[in-house]
């Protein structure tokens, strides 16, 4: 079975359906607990999420916003465009 919604998947479980990978937020969060989940914490070294930048290209973005992507860029190394297309954050 394939599913792509995070709670969606968490319910597959609690059906039986197997097991699966979430974020360790969904974990905290109250309203992910399902009766039959249990949650167990990876702590594999050099494990990673890959996480991106959105904005969208039709709407006016205010200094803030561009202050803010350029500090996340920043913070990330400015590697965000890897494996993607590059956006122009300035």
């Amino acid at each position: 079975m394939h599913g792509s919604n995070l709670f969606t998947l968490a319910l597959m479980v609690a059906a039986g359906a197997g097991v699966t990978l979430v974020p360790e937020l969904m974990a905290r969060d109250a309203a992910c607990r399902l009766s039959g989940v249990t949650f167990r914490p990876l702590r594999a070294p050099g494990a990673t999420r890959p996480i991106t930048l959105a904005w969208s290209a039709m709407r006016y973005r205010t200094q803030a916003a561009r202050r803010f992507a350029v500090g996340v860029l920043k913070a990330a190394g400015d590697e965000a465009g890897r494996g993607g297309r590059r956006a122009k954050v300035g």
